[in-house]
């Protein structure tokens, strides 16, 4: 029932309110109203409402000191009373009420004032009246007086009053979507009460709590029946809302057998101030899976800075410029139980350097995989970096520019190819046999800066790979009906990329050696060097072609720590015999794993006008196109770590001939820095260099077993708090992660954490690991599917499954540890879902 009175409306309508009018509470509830949340229905009274009051029984209108006795004590006006029930007498149906306070000061992102004002539950409608007195008492209480006067406040702030039906709820409770402990959004906290959630808020009952994984339906064991369905429904629910809201939130909420009903949702306070930094290693646990060493974290550190001021130069920055917003480029990466993390407030800075900052944030999150919605503040110092003429020029010739790295990625990596295989063999001239410690040293550091001068064709297929494949996102969320990385995961199907080369050579090797018996049982019985030896001329070809464009990288590539290929051949040659026992898998080169993407597309687009269509063709190929430049950039990438490794080494070995290290690979174990200031005798006492990397290793094993969250927030100089442990998550953990290549297969789950340390990887079982990089490509020929606990819809692991034809599962937490080895198992890499077989149920499948 409507009213024309000026202080009531429907809750529905009290967005259209002004905020300092109707509160932050009731604002919020009426746009989740409008989102299609289910919210109770109610009416709002309004701030104008209190100030009638004020002027009716003559007390101070929001003047700090006002008694709130006075206000409970004062007569409601009659007219207000009578306009009050005429607008909920016919819509609240003989039910009890809620009312409910909604402050402007409470609710904000900054701070919540959560539990100061007042909620009057069960209230009869004649008593509807002294409830709302109440409420505006509340705000004159002695919490909020000391608030206020901490602020040097004049006047108390506004509030408007809900008046909602009385759900009587079985449970109610509240979920979190970063959890207020560790500050972690990998799980939602969600805790539970029976009956009304008041014994929650108060602190008198103990609540049940568990932890939802954000990226899995998957719920714990032995919860109540009644609620399982409310639980997932909730999950759901609040991941809508913190996207909608654009920042972590927590939401009160409650249920009964006629469904879950949301009451209030906030933002999660103190969490996006100057001092916050968000950090998350999506996308970077891909390529540095575990903790790093001292020379793995300063080298990947610097190559991030250094690459980024290459992208900035393609945008026509100059070095006076780039030294002005060193502190932010230097900041792009932190270390968290020895695991590598984007800084997100420096990362977000950057994209902001540019016109589109607030797309090209976005398009950064689709590209790394980032999940969570959360709002920063972002200094735009552009205008202070650059003179006014030249911020001018970069904006006009922006799109210009940024056309070009588009345009131009692939001719770009063209002509990058033989310059870096060029540069690779100078690097190599300098560190040989004769080469100094200093020379080494000074090598060590010319790959890095080689990164900085010449690295900006693998930065445009970066670049290409995040604007085209972020657009694409966009206009499938827009355009087309389902799942969007459903859809992504089956029109990136089929592209051919250059990961797959090596698998193509080591195929090649088999091939050749197969009819040759002698050569086939120095293979089989694991005499390598005798096979090595006998190879014919085209077979030592085959070998050195793979060993030149290859070989310096192997699994791990990036870590420094693991051995190439060209340090280990039985790494190789491991791989050969594989291939030689996968004889049904020859026509893998020449299947069209595309197959069906055209006719998929186009039952999709049908729907859509011409123009559309037209757009969205070109955007899905420069998104491929673009994809293919990446894995090929990614390559080098791999490459240039490889010699970082081989430079590394060598120089180990001249500084335990200098008895600076006891052994070579003790220089794993100093960081970049530190090598240079000992070779520039700048380093202080060089005599417990020792005992440094004694305690770093040490340091080291221990982080390996931590399991730190994969998204945190914390303060400038704080570190990560690992919260719970793997073991302590398992009972969340579920047979289901993301599809990325679709298909199914069923096969005996072979985990793999180390290949170099042995594998035993048999042609069609299911590839069980944490993560990998483009240096484990060659096991995904022999495999009949792919299950990683880590990655997204364009980590490496998911492009080349596509390229394969095999079905892949990603981000399917504690995968190597709920899955056994030997495990008979059907994986769907379309839903992403698992199931354990058993061996009677394959036979009656068979039959």
């Amino acid at each position: 029932m409507g009213t024309d009175k000026h202080y009531i409306f429907p809750l529905a309508g009290a967005s259209g309110v002004p905020p300092e009018e109707a509160g932050a509470k009731a604002t919020r509830l009426s746009e989740m109203m409008s989102w299609g949340f289910n919210v109770p229905d109610g009416w709002l009274v309004t701030e104008e409402a209190f100030k009638i009051f004020c002027e009716y029984n003559e007390l101070p209108y929001r003047e700090v000191g006002l008694l709130p006795e006075r206000i409970v004590q004062a007569s409601f006006p009659p007219d207000m009373e009578r306009g009050i029930g005429q607008a909920i007498a016919g819509w609240h149906r003989e039910k009890n009420f809620a009312v409910r306070s909604s402050s402007s000061a409470e609710d904000g992102v900054e701070f919540s004032m959560a539990g100061q004002f007042e909620t009057v539950l069960n209230v009869a409608e004649h008593n509807i009246p002294e409830a709302i007195k109440r409420c505006w008492a509340s705000r004159f209480g002695s919490p909020v007086a000391a608030y206020l006067k901490e602020r040097n406040a004049k006047q108390v702030p506004s509030m408007g009053v809900i008046i909602q039906e009385q759900i009587q709820p079985e449970y109610s409770g509240v979920v979190f979507t970063l959890d207020p402990v560790t500050k972690s959004t990998d799980y939602l906290v969600v805790e539970w009460v029976e009956g009304l959630g008041e014994k929650l808020v108060s602190g008198l009952v103990v609540p049940e709590r568990i932890y939802l994984r954000r990226a899995s339906e998957a719920l714990p064991e032995n919860l109540p029946e009644q609620l399982l369905p409310h639980l997932l429904k909730l999950r759901t629910c609040a991941l809508d809302a913190e996207k909608m809201s654009g920042h972590p939130i927590d939401m009160e909420w409650c249920c009964n057998a006629n469904g879950l009903y949301i009451l209030q949702s906030r933002p999660i306070t103190g969490i996006s101030h100057k001092e916050t930094v968000a950090w998350t290693n999506t996308n970077m646990a891909e390529n540095f899976p575990k903790p790093l060493t001292p020379l793995a974290w300063s080298t990947v550190d610097t190559f991030y800075t250094v690459y980024m001021r290459c992208a900035l130069k393609l945008f026509g920055w100059k070095e006076s410029e780039l030294s002005k917003v060193n502190d932010v480029l230097t900041t792009l990466n932190g270390i968290h139980c020895g695991r590598i993390y984007y800084n997100l407030n420096s990362w977000y800075e950057v994209m902001h350097f540019f016109p589109i900052g607030s797309w090209l944030t976005r398009f950064l999150d689709t590209y790394i995989g980032q999940k969570t919605t959360i709002s920063l503040e972002v200094d735009n110092r552009v205008g202070n970096v650059q003179s006014s003429l030249a911020k001018v020029k970069n904006l006009l010739l922006f799109w210009p520019r940024l056309v070009c790295a588009l345009k131009g990625a692939g001719k770009r990596l063209e002509y990058f190819e033989p310059a870096f295989y060029k540069e690779r063999a100078g690097w190599r001239d300098n560190t040989g046999h004769k080469a100094s410690a200093k020379i080494c040293s000074d090598t060590l550091h010319d790959i890095i800066r080689y990164v900085d001068d010449s690295w900006q064709g693998p930065v445009c297929a970066d670049i290409k790979v995040m604007v085209s494949t972020g657009l694409l996102e966009v206009l499938i969320g827009r355009w087309l009906s389902g799942d969007v990385d459903s859809i992504m995961a089956k029109v990136m199907r089929g592209i051919e990329v250059k990961s797959t080369e090596p698998s193509k050579l080591i195929w090649s090797m088999a091939q050749n050696i197969k009819t040759d018996s002698k050569l086939v049982e120095l293979l089989e019985t694991g005499n390598y060097q005798g096979l090595e030896k006998s190879l014919d001329r085209k077979q030592r070809a085959v070998l050195d072609s793979f060993m030149e464009d290859f070989g310096g990288r192997c699994y791990h590539d990036c870590m420094l720590v693991y051995p190439t290929f060209e340090e280990r051949h039985d790494l190789y040659w491991d791989l050969v015999r594989g291939y030689l026992a996968s004889n049904d898998n020859a026509d893998r080169w020449t299947r069209d794993n595309s197959a069906g993407t055209k006719q998929y597309l186009e039952v999709q687009l049908q729907s859509l006008s011409w123009w559309k269509r037209l757009l969205f063709k070109k955007v899905l190929r420069s998104a491929r196109e673009a994809t293919k430049l990446r894995e090929q950039g990614r390559l080098f990438q791999s490459l240039l770590f490889g010699e970082l490794r081989r430079t590394a080494l060598v120089l180990g070995n001249r500084l335990v001939a200098m008895s600076h290290l006891i052994d070579p690979e003790d220089i794993f174990y100093l960081q970049l820095t530190e090598i240079r200031d000992l070779m520039e005798g700048k380093y202080q006492f060089p005599e417990t260099i020792p005992d440094i990397i004694r305690l770093r290793k040490e340091v080291f094993q221990c982080s390996g077993d931590l399991e730190p969250p994969e998204f945190f927030l914390s303060e400038k100089g704080t570190y990560c708090n690992p919260g719970q442990s793997r073991d302590d998550r398992q009972n969340s953990y579920s047979l289901n992660g993301l599809g990325v290549s679709g298909g199914k297969c069923t096969g005996r789950v072979k985990v793999v954490l180390d290949p170099a340390a042995g594998h035993d990887l048999q042609q069609g079982d299911i590839l069980v690991t944490r993560t990998t990089d483009p240096g484990w490509t060659p096991l995904f020929f022999m495999a009949g599917g792919l299950i990683l606990e880590k990655g997204g819809m364009l980590s490496h692991g998911a492009i080349v499954a596509r390229e394969f034809g095999i079905p892949a599962i990603v981000d399917m937490e504690g995968a190597t540890e709920i899955l056994k080895e030997g495990q008979l198992i059907e994986m769907d890499g379309t839903t992403g879902a698992v199931s354990i077989l058993s061996e009677q149920s394959v036979e009656q499948k068979r039959v």
